[in-house]
């Protein structure tokens, strides 16, 4: 089982890197990526604000298509597991049908 490789993104970070420019010409195709992942996992915060739950998102990101998206689920499930970066990984698990996520990373709105 390969380890699964995670890319973790501050809150303080993303704004850096949403006002960033690419340095080379094979990096604005990544950024724009990875900008759009980071948007996605931010959005993901709304939904457990609206339930009362912890304020965090995450998503799952394999190939290049996000297979998992987590909103924390931490109180609304009265589960201490129930974090966003689990959320996305049972949920990219679940999808794919496979336990092993080679490759897969995870952009989150705090540190996993």
């Amino acid at each position: 089982m390969c380890p699964l490789h995670r890319r973790t993104l501050l809150a303080s970070a993303s704004a850096a890197l949403m006002a960033s420019e690419p340095a080379s010409a094979q990096a604005p195709q990544a950024a724009e990526s990875d900008r759009f992942f980071v948007a996605e996992a931010f959005r993901m915060k709304d939904e457990p604000v609206a339930r009362g739950d912890q304020p965090y998102g995450a998503v799952m990101v394999v190939a290049g298509v996000i297979t998992g998206y987590g909103p924390s689920r931490v109180n609304s499930d009265r589960n201490p597991d129930a974090h966003a970066e689990r959320i996305a990984l049972w949920e990219a698990q679940k999808r794919l049908g496979r336990q092993t996520l080679d490759g897969a990373v995870v952009y989150a709105t705090s540190r996993p």
